[in-house]
């Protein structure tokens, strides 16, 4: 993968293979954080399947990317697309998104500790407690399929 903060591909496979390529090269991991229905799907996007796009009535049809972040606009040329899915991926050194589940879970064990008969096993000591460290990266993936047939005439000249 290169260094760049945005990159288009042609395939999921090529995507697949650019962040597992950057995963190796920084020594990082990086976890689903968020994905639609619509992005989890394997199969290959082509023409040659229509009741594959049975479904896609309900996707809104874009002219352009609605997106504010001109980082990561993408061309269009007035070409309409759907957007199929996304999909949010989180370096594993991240935000921590489970502290108010921890802080439950550690009420809980308190309040075990102090009834009468508590068997509670004897804890280790956490020198850590978590591994995250609020990293910024961050990977989000768009799956989108062009209409290029459809391009407006004013732009097709």
């Amino acid at each position: 993968m290169t260094d760049e903060a945005y990159k288009v591909v042609s395939t999921a496979d090529e995507a697949e293979h650019d962040i597992y390529a950057h995963e190796v090269k920084t020594n990082t991991n990086f976890t689903i954080y968020r994905r639609n229905k619509g992005f989890s799907s394997t199969d290959t996007i082509g023409w040659y399947n229509v009741s594959q796009y049975a479904d896609y009535k309900a996707h809104k049809i874009w002219w352009e990317d609605g997106k504010a972040d001109d980082r990561c606009k993408m061309d269009t040329n007035g070409c309409p697309y759907i957007i199929l899915g996304y999909d949010v991926r989180e370096c594993q050194h991240g935000p921590d998104r489970n502290i108010k589940k921890k802080i439950q879970y550690k009420a809980e064990k308190e309040e075990k500790s102090k009834t009468d008969h508590s068997y509670v096993l004897k804890g280790r000591t956490l020198i850590q407690n978590t591994k995250k460290m609020i990293c910024p990266a961050r990977i989000t993936q768009r799956r989108i399929i062009k209409f290029p047939g459809y391009r407006p005439q004013y732009l097709q000249g």
